[in-house]
């Protein structure tokens, strides 16, 4: 069965800021996405096992989230993982006390200006 595919705002706006080659993977993965939710590459994270990442060319890790009873892959980030916290793809982003951009930060964490 088919999965539609949703990409969020912020994963539209990592997905047009890809490198063109990284942009072509990024096309192919998501497509495969919808056919296969969850492939044996993808890791669920613990803070909610319906999140999961994936690797994407050497440098990028696209975080999606699968809704089964929806039949729905929504890509959630693209992103380079050293300026990742795995504390949940859902919180906001935040800059930490070096003023180095993070994804998913704390909400009690840092916030930018």
């Amino acid at each position: 069965m088919t999965y539609r595919i949703d990409i969020g705002p912020e994963a539209r706006v990592d997905f047009e800021t890809l490198p063109a080659e990284d942009r072509l993977q990024a096309t192919e993965l998501i497509r495969a996405l919808a056919v296969t939710p969850c492939p044996l590459r993808a890791k669920s994270l613990c803070s909610d096992p319906a999140v999961f990442r994936i690797w994407l060319a050497t440098l990028w890790r696209v975080g999606y989230q699968v809704d089964e009873q929806a039949k729905c892959v929504r890509i959630l980030r693209i992103y380079r993982p050293v300026l990742y916290r795995y504390d949940s793809f859902l919180h906001g982003d935040s800059q930490d006390a070096t003023g180095e951009f993070r994804i998913g930060a704390r909400r009690d964490g840092p916030r930018s200006p």
